[in-house]
Order: structure tokens, then sequence, then C-alpha cells
């Protein structure tokens, strides 16, 4: 049975929202977009929401506000291990050379790689490297054993070693991850080379590379500023194309979205003081909605509040909106089996007079190639993030990036004149080719590429639907639809 929903802002009901009147905006007025998202990661000590400035950003001052913002990132110790605190203060600081040099996680692989090219000390890291293994310094230092039975030959099999009944507590949880990784390359040589003991440390490295890029917090920071870099590296921002960004996590705009009073909301005070002559083009979240109840109700709030300014919000759409898992997994729109109570409390934003400013984007995009030697190499140490390609270990960015992006260049041909039909595609994406079952293959720039009834779908749920170009690195906007249940074009100051 479905639970009845509703959505209010504060003591308002959002359903008398009407957005401003359509007083022609004056053709001088700049172009400015406003990216709201986590821009900070886990620091601590950010100033209260109300103190907390918009920055205005650009391709000359990236590195300044990014340094000023100065995101970190904790993340949980391997295998139950000390937590990895990560701080960023550069764009570089997100890649695998800068986090292999400053990490103190990777003090003792370092260590071994300069042992292991130094004559007086390889024999001490070969000496530490083997103990990983549980293997003794050289073949004849190994004891004889008396021959097994076949109970006993089965748990060698197995990986167990039935002449020890208990074994020795490992001195931390790091020595058994390591052992985890290098015990199967030298499980059959009691002695091995110098080359050998370097892909093995090599190996440890990438292990433990790979859990820090792929890590989900790792991940929404870097999308985050890759996404910003994207914007300000493709459009030619001046006094008339400004980008503008707001540090602002989900739950603090929820916070602030349920004041009994709108007026003492700061996104209220923040969005309606710009004026007509000062507009914003479009407001972006970087967050994803419809992963459930609680942040529908905080994007209704938000569209409440933007489209008084007939200022469009775009952000992205969780797959679970329409119930698909993953599009990547559940390709077929037959099998998706949405919640009914989220698809209710979709339907009722829907309905909303302000839904034609609401831009719900899906599926995301390629942000960035993955490191390997087919196509973003490092120079540390030899390595590939992906050996082979998983879906959610690629970098993927909000759809509603691009479809911004696409915005604000329709404004730099046009000025308020955009016309939404002339600005559908982008290219230039990353698009990685890589070999697969002796054949070369390439992922979409879009995740995937969707059926016909899956766009269908799609766009019958009042989503805006990024198509990927086979084999090309771009894509397509099927649409530019808004959310409202008439499926009308996005509305907005054009």
């Amino acid at each position: 049975m479905t639970t009845p929903w509703n959505l209010k802002f504060g003591a308002a009901n959002l359903t008398v929202g009407v957005p401003g009147d359509a007083s022609e905006i004056p053709p001088e007025a700049p172009f400015r977009l406003l990216v709201t998202g986590n821009f900070s990661g886990d620091r601590k000590d950010r100033v209260p929401l109300g103190q907390r400035k918009r920055l205005l950003i650009d391709r000359d001052n990236f590195d300044e506000v990014l340094a000023k913002l100065a995101p970190s990132v904790m993340l949980p110790g391997t295998a139950g291990g000390s937590d990895v605190p990560i701080a960023i203060n550069s764009l570089e600081d997100f890649e695998p050379d800068r986090l292999f040099e400053t990490l103190p996680v990777f003090d003792e692989l370092r260590l071994l790689q300069s042992q292991l090219d130094q004559p007086s000390s390889f024999e001490q890291a070969a000496a530490r490297i083997r103990a990983w293994g549980k293997l003794p310094a050289t073949a004849q230092e190994a004891a004889p054993k008396p021959a097994m039975s076949g109970g006993e030959l089965l748990s060698q099999m197995l990986g167990e070693d039935p002449g020890q009944a208990t074994e020795p507590a490992e001195s931390s949880e790091w020595q058994r991850f390591l052992r985890r990784i290098v015990q199967p390359q030298l499980v059959e040589k009691a002695d091995p080379r110098k080359a050998d003991f370097e892909k093995v440390v090599e190996e440890a490295i990438s292990a433990q590379m790979r859990a820090i890029l792929h890590h989900p917090k790792f991940q929404a920071l870097e999308a985050a500023w890759r996404s910003l870099f994207l914007l300000v590296r493709q459009l030619p921002t001046d006094e008339t194309l400004q980008i503008f960004i707001w540090d602002v996590r989900l739950n603090e705009w929820q916070a602030d979205l349920v004041q009994a009073d709108p007026h003492d909301s700061v996104l209220v005070r923040e969005i309606t003081q710009s004026g007509a002559e000062k507009p914003w083009g479009a407001v972006v979240s970087l967050e994803t909605f419809g992963k459930g109840i609680d942040d529908l109700q905080v994007l209704g709030s938000m569209l409440l509040v933007v489209s008084r300014g007939r200022t469009p919000v775009l952000a992205a759409a969780s797959p679970r909106l329409v119930g698909c898992p993953s599009l990547a997994s559940d390709p077929d729109p037959r099998e998706w089996k949405a919640d009914p109570n989220l698809k209710a409390a979709w339907q009722m934003i829907r309905s909303l007079a302000p839904a034609k400013y609401l831009g719900l984007v899906m599926p995301r995009f390629l942000l960035r190639l993955p490191y390997g030697k087919n196509a973003t190499e490092t120079e540390a140490f030899a390595f590939e993030e992906m050996p082979t390609p998983e879906h959610e270990h690629y970098l993927w960015g909000s759809g509603a990036v691009l479809c911004a992006l696409m915005l604000a260049e329709g404004f730099v041909a046009a000025g308020w004149d955009i016309g939404l039909a002339d600005i559908r595609q982008l290219n230039g994406l990353p698009l990685h080719v890589y070999a697969e079952d002796g054949s070369t293959t390439s992922k979409p720039c879009a995740e995937v590429h969707l059926r016909e009834t899956a766009l269908e779908v799609l766009i019958e749920q009042g989503l805006m639907t990024l198509m990927s170009l086979r084999d090309r690195d771009g894509v397509r906007l099927a649409r530019w639809q808004s959310a409202a249940q008439s499926q009308e074009q996005l509305a907005g100051l054009w």
C-alpha cells in the first residue's frame, strides 16, 4: 500500500509555489551559473552555512579557490587498519603519482622500492617481502616435510598449512592485507629474482591505490572538482559569463529548507537577492536525487525557491527513481520495478507548477580516463587502475554538468536568445578504448548505449536523457525536457 506523501517547505505547501513574473531580462545581464555541491569533502572546520560565501571561479583562479576550500577526505584503513586522511590542495593531488608520494600509507612500500635498488639493502628488503608470504629466505632453508595424506594435500591446494594447527598473530592488519596481495605470486617461488620482488611491491602499491581511487567518498570529491574544471576549461568566462560555486552538503540543504519561515532560509536569501540585473542562468546541483523520498523532499523545496526567479534547477537523477538498480547491469526496462512511494513522490513534484524549471539528467558521463599504459600513464610506479574494466570504478560525473555546459555555450552563441534545439551535442569527452576478448572496444561516454525502449521510459518519466555516440567521444541530449508532466521544454530566462 502506498504511503500518503506530501511535499512541504516549512509551513508553506509547495503546491502553492508560482514562479516570478515573466518580465523581460535585460540583454546586457550576465549569464551566471551557480554550482552547488560538497566541495570540501570531510573537512570539519566549515563556517556556518549562513556565513558561507559563494565563490567566483574561472580558469585563472581555479587552483586558488581549490586551495582556499582545502578539501579533505578520510578513508577507512585497509583491512581495518588506521584511517587514511587525504588533503587536497590542487587537482594533481587526486592523481596516483601525487598520492603515492605524499600519503603515509605508502611509506613502507616506497622504502622497499628504494632498498631493492641498493645492493647494500636488497637482502633486508627481500626478507621483509618474503615475510609477507610466509616463505623461507631460500629453497635450502626450507625444512623437509613428511609425505602428506590426501586430506593434507587438499589443504595445501586450498592454501592451508596442514602442518600448523595455529598461526601466529600478524603484527598488524596492514601485514595481513599485504600478505593476501603478494602470497599468490610467491607461493611457488622459494628464491625470486629482483624483478619478482619489484613486481610484488608494485602490486601491493597498486592494490592500495585502487582501494583509494575507487572509494565512493574519494570518487565523489574528485568528481566534484573535475566537473568544475571541465566547466572553467571549456567556457570563456568573463563579466558576461560567470561561474560561482557554493560549498553546501545535501544534509545542509535539508536543514535549511525546513525553516518554518522561508525568509529564514539561506537559500531563499542567496537566490532571491540577486535581482533581474544579475540573474542566475541556472542552478546546478552536483547531488543525485531520487535515491529516496528524503532527497526528493529537498529537491522539491529547492525547486520552489529557485524557480521564483525563473531559474532552472539542473541535477542528476538516480536510476532508482525509475526502479533501475544500474543502467549498466540492468539495461532492460521490463525488469525495472520502481518503489511505489518513491514513484508517488516524484509524480507529485512533476505535478507542481514550477516543474517546468526542473531538469533531472541521466545517465552520468565519464570525467577522466583510467590510469594505465593505454590511457593515462603514471610515472612513480607501473599502475593499471583497471586490469579489467569495472563500471563503478570509472570516475563518473553528473549529467547535469554537461547540460549546464550546453546552456552556457548557447548563451555565448546567442545571448539570452538561447536556442535549446541547437545545443544538444557535446564532443571531446574522454573515450576509453581497450582490448576485450581479442578485439578492441570502447566504454560509452555516457555509461551505456541505451535501448530504444529504455530511452522511451526515461523520457516518459520526465528525465533529460544523455545518449552516447557509438565509438565516438561525444554525447547527445535526447531533448531539453523538463520534469513537468506535460513534458514541455525546460523553462528559463531565455
